[in-house]
């Protein structure tokens, strides 16, 4: 979500300064109007990393979102072309019926995908649900298959900074506060103003909906803020336990974050780029 540039707040990009002091790429490089998966991504970040390989940089690629990463490490399976149509029906069915409606409908047809996603997970749901209904395969088996594009020509190395579920949820509180105070809510009244609909990827980011519902009158502030925390803290929860499930970090640092373990993730870094990349 960070690739939008309307949503430098809500999306906690880095800050004009720190872009300034040190070379950023594909931080806010597109418009929200701009359609965006992963696949597209793993394309933009393999042209950027060579890029940095060959002015001698160390290319640091930074993110939460798993998917991504190792989309851009192992490569992706193939996934089938869905129809526009085909899109717009589930999305209107999402909008009219809701995430929870589609999700029984998967269990009804017996799609493994039921058992892997939270009823509430719109995004997941109604794309396992798309795959079902174009291709009659459920979405699981198709990422069963053998990868494309595998990544043969880079080696990656792994920090995972994992720190105690207590100090994430507090900082990830305390993060969403910060972001009210510096324009999240203007950020979203502007995106509002596109008109761009409810199935856009950027209308899922944390803080989108609630503050959506706020600006439509539904709920006051507090409540939106302690909404979008939730929403924040269950999304940290499941991404703390698709790291320590999908991936094996090369240094894994199971702490709070502090300045005091800088020398230890930098030590780490050129020791491997001496190793790994020279």
């Amino acid at each position: 979500m960070q690739v939008y540039r309307e949503f430098r707040t809500l999306t906690s990009r880095p800050s004009v300064e720190d872009e300034a002091r040190v070379s950023h790429k594909l931080y806010g490089a597109l418009s929200v109007r701009d359609s965006f998966n992963v696949g597209k991504w793993r394309k933009l970040a393999i042209v950027e990393i060579k890029k940095a390989l060959d002015q001698s940089s160390l290319p640091i690629i930074c993110g939460g979102t798993g998917l991504y990463l190792k989309a851009l490490v192992d490569g992706l399976p193939p996934m089938p072309h869905i129809s526009n149509s085909v899109r717009a029906e589930i999305q209107e069915r999402l909008v009219r019926e809701g995430s929870e409606s589609l999700h029984s409908e998967l269990v009804a047809r017996g799609d493994k995908m039921a058992d892997r996603l939270a009823p509430g997970d719109s995004q997941r749901v109604s794309r396992a649900l798309e795959v079902l209904v174009s291709t009659g395969k459920s979405l699981s088996a198709w990422q069963k298959m053998p990868v494309i594009e595998a990544n043969n020509q880079f080696q990656f190395k792994t920090i995972l900074l994992d720190p105690p579920r207590k100090e994430l949820y507090e900082a990830c509180e305390k993060r969403f506060e910060k972001m009210i105070k510096e324009g999240a809510v203007d950020e979203v009244r502007m995106f509002k103003k596109l008109k761009l609909g409810s199935n856009q990827p950027a209308s899922r980011i944390l803080g989108v909906p609630e503050i959506s519902d706020y600006l439509a009158g539904q709920h006051d502030l507090a409540d939106a803020v302690a909404r979008a925390q939730q929403a924040t803290r269950r999304y940290a929860k499941r991404q703390m336990t698709w790291f320590r499930n999908q991936i094996i970090p090369d240094l894994h640092i199971q702490r709070q974050y502090s300045e005091s373990i800088c020398s230890k993730i930098f030590s780490f870094i050129i020791a491997n780029r001496l190793t790994h990349f020279t």
